[in-house]
């Protein structure tokens, strides 16, 4: 599987290690054999320039990585350079080490010691220049010292975020792609395997008959789960970059469209589930505001779409009330009701909360959609299995208790 990631090897000339005895800032990196730790630390940070090497005579300022230009300062459309220097193990000395980036919203070109190591994208002092690209890529190279310096020239002119807001990972060469491959190989078997749930459920659905009320919700439920792997294959860490060559641009399109068309979906499974649950009024303005954002991702740039997520998650304010307040009438006058899912969508909707906020940069965490999502499928479908197991059973009672009526007459 990495072999489909585009990587780069490092030829290098090791600096004297006289230089580092200058150096204010030296950042020790503690790894071991079969573990990688995060390449932070303090940098230095060279606004609207593009360097190769430190140079004390250009203004610069300290940061500690992951850091957004907003973070620092600046506005998002903007360019730079980071400058870090590290010290790792002496018996990793003469070892293949390698640097995991993951994915960085804009470009950027990555030197080692000076020396040109791996780019993405094109690096631009404007909109025009700059070519855009996200997913995540691995350096590599030899250690020849147990210092070195990681140059990072940044861009980013289209997209709401920029800067190197993900941390990177180092350590020996062999942990660090079978970590990646096991992060990949996770994602991808979980996804397939709710795929393969979304359709078992839509063709159950379709053999026991469309028309069927509870049917309709067993098609639509199937249906949103089989896009909300997608979803998941789409977002960060992006893992249909490991087995597809789609550009950027229309792989950030496809992870806002599948997340479109989850919630919408979503809100037809739990409109068809009990109207209660979702006013008739609230249900028609979020199925045309989804459809209309829909369009627009279809035919616009990130800088347009990317921004309709924070308008719309108004909505999505307005749909979750509306979800709490059904919930709250079903319970209080003691009607029939699935525990299940009511926690499923309780856990899901805190769990899309939590990430918008962390795609805006307002809280520091991570991604949370995809094992809420999963873990919801999962739920739903331990429900489903145990009414179908149980009608079954009846069933087969009622078939046994006429063939012995029938014996006994």
């Amino acid at each position: 599987m990495l072999l489909l990631q585009q990587s780069s090897w490092a030829l290098y000339e090791p600096v004297p290690e006289s230089y580092y005895v200058h150096q204010k800032n030296i950042n020790s990196v503690t790894f071991e054999e079969n573990t990688t730790t995060y390449l932070s630390g303090q940098w230095q940070y060279y606004p609207k320039q593009l360097l190769q090497t430190a140079t004390p005579t250009r203004p610069s300022r300290t940061v500690l990585l992951p850091i957004s230009f907003k973070e620092m300062g600046y506005p998002q459309n903007t360019y730079g350079t980071f400058i870090g220097h590290f010290k790792i193990p002496k018996e990793f000395i003469g070892r293949r080490i390698a640097i995991w980036i993951p994915n960085q919203y804009g470009a950027y070109r990555m030197y080692l010691n000076g020396d040109f190591l791996l780019r993405l994208g094109k690096v631009g002092k404007t909109i025009q220049t700059q070519q855009t690209e996200n997913a995540p890529r691995f350096a590599y190279f030899i250690a020849e010292s147990e210092y070195f310096t990681v140059t990072m020239q940044v861009s980013s002119f289209q997209s709401l975020h920029g800067g190197l807001e993900n941390p990177m990972r180092i350590g020996v060469s062999q942990t660090v792609n079978r970590q990646f491959q096991q992060l990949m190989m996770s994602i991808a078997g979980v996804c397939g395997a709710v795929i393969g749930v979304g359709v078992f459920t839509i063709l159950f659905a379709i053999f026991r008959g469309v028309r069927h009320s509870q049917s309709q919700g067993f098609f639509v439920f199937g249906i949103f789960i089989i896009f909300l792997a997608l979803h998941n294959l789409f977002s960060a860490p992006y893992v249909y970059t490991v087995f597809t060559n789609i550009d950027w641009l229309w792989g950030t399109r496809l992870e806002y469209i599948f997340t479109y068309l989850s919630a919408f979906f979503f809100i037809n499974y739990m409109f068809l589930l009990n109207q209660r649950y979702l006013h008739p009024a609230v249900f028609t303005i979020a199925v045309f505001v989804l459809s209309f954002n829909i369009v627009i991702t279809f035919l616009s740039v990130p800088e347009v779409f990317e921004k309709l997520v924070f308008y719309s998650f108004l909505l999505g304010i307005i749909v979750v009330l509306n979800f709490a307040y059904g919930f709250y009438q079903t319970v209080n006058r003691h009607e029939p009701y699935s525990t299940i899912n009511l926690w499923a969508v309780v856990l899901l909707c805190v769990t899309f909360l939590h990430d918008f906020l962390l795609s805006l940069n307002w809280i520091d965490s991570v991604n949370l959609s995809f094992a809420s999502t999963s873990f919801y499928a999962f739920l739903i479908m331990v429900q489903q299995s145990k009414n179908y197991a149980y009608h079954s059973s009846r069933i087969e009672k009622l078939n046994n208790n006429l063939l012995c009526t029938r014996q006994i007459s």
